[in-house]
């Protein structure tokens, strides 16, 4: 659905409210105008036909021998006085029209309505007045003739459409100036108010949480000012203790780290020496064991101390131009040994090309490393990790595939995560903290590169590191800002 906005949402209100007042009373004004408009033009009909019929009549008595013209000057000059009569004739009392201004109006009444002594007014059938029947007498009070006075329905119909058109432009002025005056209204004490709120509001939502709502009045308005107000204090108060716990978690973890990795390399050194020194092949199987397991402590504790460093804030890691499919081949070269331990089969494709970047090698090697840790951990005795790295020009691709268990596509959006550990691997018999994929991607990021995964639930799971070359290495900012 459309997003409709408050304003829009007034304006809809306020036009449907002002049109259905303003059109009840432009009905009501138009009809009584109307009717009072057809009332004061039959008032004037009355008036005209008394007033016209003595004069006209003593002109027609002494001019009907000897010419019309006379009559028909004196008939001119009181059909001018009224524009609603367009034509005025002279009938005897058996009807017959002894005088008529306009032949085509020529009116037809009968002998009863013609030796009338009352005024006769006629309507159509739209109520209108259409004709006047007004008997004439002489001087000596002798009723011979009678005056019939045609009234137009259109100069009526006209001026009464005049009137209506005029009343409905006036209430139409005055709904638009009404209209005008209460949007204002509404829109500096209500609607701007309320906006203000909603952009400080968003503001705050963004996380400018020193962000204050200033909303001048006492009203509801206000009262949600300082309801947005408190909430952002009090956001702003919960987000300072949690930023305080994550930062003693990140410095217990760093020292947990450190005190670690200390012992683990002293007990390595001692695995180290003694390995060379034995010759029972039982002996060297289990040092080698022993070495495999130090070795996976001390990529833990590794881990450990990278993200620590991350989380706060120090990120100052010492980059050098290096050739990272050397790198590579050196990593390749010492998991090839971890996969025949563990009965699986080991790919590593490459070809001889250089591919400058500018890394901390340590630090890429540990990503890279936990990559193919995670694909032997995963996978079944017997199957297969394959290793793969080519470039498109901008940048180094580095594709990490296995045939193992797979992930749950509900689980991969979810796998960067700190300390996650994917759902569906939960009935397998795995070693793990859910920090390596974590600690992987910060570092590639740290990098200006990317990490993303494709899986499927039984088939395997492929992981790509991608990192720019050293021609198209992203200014230190940018690299920063992608951490």
């Amino acid at each position: 659905m459309k997003y409709v906005g408050l304003r829009t949402k007034f304006l809809l209100i306020i036009s449907v409210i002002l049109l259905s007042v303003f059109g009840s009373i432009t009905v009501y004004l138009v009809k009584n105008s109307t009717e009072s408009l057809r009332s004061n033009l039959l008032r004037e009909a009355k008036a005209f036909s008394s007033l016209a019929t003595t004069p006209i009549g003593d002109t027609f008595v002494i001019y009907k021998d000897s010419g019309t013209y006379n009559i028909q000057e004196k008939v001119r000059q009181f059909a001018e006085l009224d524009p609603t009569i367009i034509n005025i004739s002279v009938v005897d009392q058996t009807g017959k029209v002894l005088f008529t201004r306009d032949g085509k109006n020529s009116p037809h009444i009968s002998a009863d309505q013609a030796s009338t002594f009352d005024p006769i007014y006629q309507t159509n059938e739209s109520g209108a007045l259409s004709q006047v029947i007004y008997p004439y007498f002489d001087a000596s009070h002798v009723h011979s003739y009678t005056l019939v006075y045609t009234v137009s329905s259109t100069q009526i119909d006209q001026q009464v459409a005049h009137q209506a058109l005029t009343v409905t432009m006036l209430s139409l002025f005055a709904l638009l100036l009404t209209a005008g005056f209460t949007y204002v209204f509404i829109d500096h004490f209500i609607l701007s108010p309320i906006h203000k709120v909603s952009e400080q509001a968003a503001a705050i939502s963004a996380g400018n949480l020193e962000q204050q709502i200033t909303i001048q009045g006492q009203d509801e308005i206000g009262a949600l000012g300082t309801s947005l107000n408190s909430m952002a204090n009090s956001l702003k108060a919960n987000i300072t203790k949690l930023q305080e716990l994550d930062k003693m978690k990140s410095e217990f973890m760093m020292i947990t780290s450190h005190n670690l990795r200390t012992p683990l390399t002293i007990i390595n050194g001692y695995i180290e020496n003694t390995a060379m020194l034995t010759t029972v092949a039982e002996f060297k199987v289990a040092l080698e064991r022993i070495a495999a397991s130090s070795k996976r402590l001390g990529t833990f504790a590794e881990d450990v101390l990278t993200i620590s460093r991350f989380e706060l804030g120090d990120t100052d890691i010492k980059q050098e131009d290096s050739d990272i499919t050397t790198l590579l081949k050196e990593i390749a070269g010492t998991f090839a040994t971890s996969a025949k331990l563990q009965d699986l089969k080991f790919s590593y494709e490459s070809d001889a090309k250089e591919r400058p970047v500018r890394i901390s090698s340590a630090h890429i090697r540990s990503a890279i490393w936990n990559l193919l840790d995670n694909a032997a951990k995963f996978t079944p005795k017997g199957g297969k990790v394959d290793m793969s790295v080519h470039d498109d020009g901008q940048n180094v691709l580095i594709k990490v595939s296995d045939t193992g268990i797979g992930i749950k596509a509900s689980e991969l959006p979810k796998l960067f995560t700190k300390f996650h550990r994917g759902t569906s691997t939960l009935t397998y018999d795995y070693e793990g903290t859910g920090i390596g994929l974590y600690a992987s991607k910060i570092i590639v990021a740290r990098h200006g590169g990317t990490i993303t995964a494709e899986s499927e639930e039984g088939k395997g799971s492929t992981f790509t590191v991608s990192l720019p070359l050293a021609t198209k290495q992203p200014p230190e900012a940018e690299i920063a800002k992608s951490a």
